[in-house]
């Protein structure tokens, strides 16, 4: 089946078990930033362009000290510039979980590009 036949935008998906969604999974990205709320924004853009792209996804803002129970399952996790001096850290714990991991590029976070954040979720997802 084709990558749009599974809802996912023509976007190319790793197989086996150590994939992480497929169409009757929603992905779960994570946006972690100093207190959960500055993302906010992006989170809404990012899930404006998931349903345009016909995307089955859950996008959860949370600060840093939330992210290790929210790890285990998560698809992917997208990192705030702001966060960039705690980011070794953040690594470091999603690697021990097996979850890809990202710093959000200032110009994407900045401008709230969701299309952009998206990307950058689904490229993270699919190297898992």
């Amino acid at each position: 089946m084709s990558a749009e036949g599974r809802g996912l935008g023509g976007t190319s998906l790793e197989k086996g078990p150590r994939a992480r969604y497929d169409a009757a999974v929603a992905m779960r990205i994570l946006l972690v930033c100093s207190a959960g709320m500055s993302t906010s924004l992006l989170v809404a853009a990012m899930q404006k362009a998931a349903a345009e792209r016909g995307l089955t996804a859950e996008i959860l803002p949370l600060s840093a000290s939330e992210l290790p129970e929210q790890l285990p399952s998560a698809s992917a996790v997208l990192v705030a510039p702001q966060m960039r001096h705690r980011f070794p850290q953040l690594s470091a714990a999603a690697q021990e979980a097996g979850v890809p991991i990202d710093l959000i590029p200032p110009q994407v976070y900045g401008l709230v590009n969701g299309p952009a954040a998206l990307d950058l979720a689904l490229q993270l997802a699919e190297r898992a």
